[in-house]
Order: structure tokens, then C-alpha cells, then sequence
């Protein structure tokens, strides 16, 4: 018997490829602003890490030098730092926009595929549809074989007796 053929195949297929492009793409950023969030996260504890051994350092002695290094320090990661939330900031705009794609990228594949399956459904009801006609043509056929046996058994048998 004849397979189905989902006449819109073909745009399915790029609508899949479509959204998991859409999904790499965000997996992508999300992956990017964890990466950020991880430096800004180092950065921070360094710079706290550098302040209290610093500020145990103080006792004593005074390295000046050291002061001095920790402050460059300091002011060097917080230009970075700052530099960080800015990318922060603008990648969790392509954040919200990659969602939004990827949204409507499984909302068109999803349409689809729904089309796909009253399709399917509209086909097996016909298949079905057509092999009950055969099945109903094949037993006419039959009875009518079968009754016209009779009536010449019946014949045959009226001339004999």
C-alpha cells in the first residue's frame, strides 16, 4: 500500500535544522555569560584575597610596594571588571533576543509538525476508508458467488427430484 508523503517535508526539515540552530546559538551566549560571570567572580575574590593579605601585612613593617602593587591591581581589575558587566549587559540583550528566536523558530516547527500529524491522521483515515470498500466489495462478491452456488445446487437438485 501507498506511504505517506507529508507534502510540507521539506519545510519541516529546515524548521528543525532552524531551531537547533536557534539553540546553539543561545546555548552559545548563555555559555559566554557564564564564562563572564566566572571571571568577574575570580576577579573579585583575588582583589579580596590581595586586600587581606595586605591588610595582614600592615602589621609591622609597611611594604609600600606591595600597597602600591594591590592598588594597581585593584584599579587594573576594576577597569576590567567594569568592562565585564558592560558585555554583561549588552550579551544578556542578545540573551532575551536569542530566546525570543529560538521561541519562534519551535513555535513554527511545532505548527508544522501539528500539520503533519492531522495530515497523517487524514491519510490513515482514508487508507482505512478504501480498504473497508475492498473488504466490503471482496465479501459482496463472495456472498454474491456463494448464492449464486445455491441457486444452482438448488436448481440441479429440483431437476432431479
Amino acid at each position: 500500500m501507498q506511504r505517506f508523503h507529508f507534502r510540507y517535508a521539506t519545510l519541516l526539515k529546515q524548521a528543525e535544522r532552524h531551531e537547533q540552530q536557534r539553540q546553539r546559538e543561545l546555548a552559545e551566549r548563555l555559555r559566554t555569560r557564564i564564562i563572564l560571570e566566572t571571571q568577574l567572580r575570580d576577579m573579585q575574590t583575588t582583589i579580596q584575597t590581595a586586600k587581606h593579605e595586605l591588610g595582614e601585612g600592615l602589621v609591622g613593617k609597611v611594604d609600600l610596594a606591595a600597597i602600591g602593587a594591590v592598588a594597581r591591581y585593584a584599579g587594573d581589575s576594576t577597569l576590567r571588571g567594569r568592562a565585564i558587566v558592560q558585555r554583561l549587559a549588552r550579551l544578556d540583550g542578545q540573551i532575551d533576543r536569542a530566546r525570543s528566536d529560538l521561541a519562534d523558530a519551535t513555535r513554527k516547527r511545532r505548527s508544522l509538525e501539528l500539520l503533519h500529524d492531522r495530515d497523517h491522521e487524514a491519510w490513515k483515515k482514508e487508507r482505512r476508508r478504501k480498504e473497508t470498500l475492498e473488504l466490503d466489495e471482496v465479501a459482496s462478491r463472495r456472498h454474491h458467488a456463494q448464492t449464486t452456488r445455491v441457486t444452482q445446487a438448488t436448481k440441479v437438485m429440483e431437476e432431479v427430484a
